[in-house]
């Protein structure tokens, strides 16, 4: 599951899934819970590289954003051959 919200937080289209928030919790969120897994003391680096991977991923979604927006701006002018 993990694996999954960590190539969904490499597409700044699918971020509003991380951010959902159940109506019966609206304190909780799917990433508060991968937060919380920093919590726990047997964890593996490799999880802790993840988390800290997805978090700099969502902190940089600007960036992503804006490089798809030139992106989709300089398709525009191509030709279609």
């Amino acid at each position: 599951m993990l694996k999954l919200l960590f190539a969904w937080s490499k597409n700044y289209r699918l971020f509003p899934l991380l951010s959902r928030k159940p109506v019966e919790k609206p304190n909780l969120s799917i990433m508060s819970c991968v937060f919380e897994c920093l919590r726990v003391p047997s964890i593996s680096s490799e999880v802790v590289a993840m988390v800290m991977e997805m978090a700099d991923n969502l902190l940089d979604a600007s960036q992503l954003e804006a490089d798809d927006e030139e992106n989709d701006l300089m398709d525009c002018g191509s030709e279609q051959g």
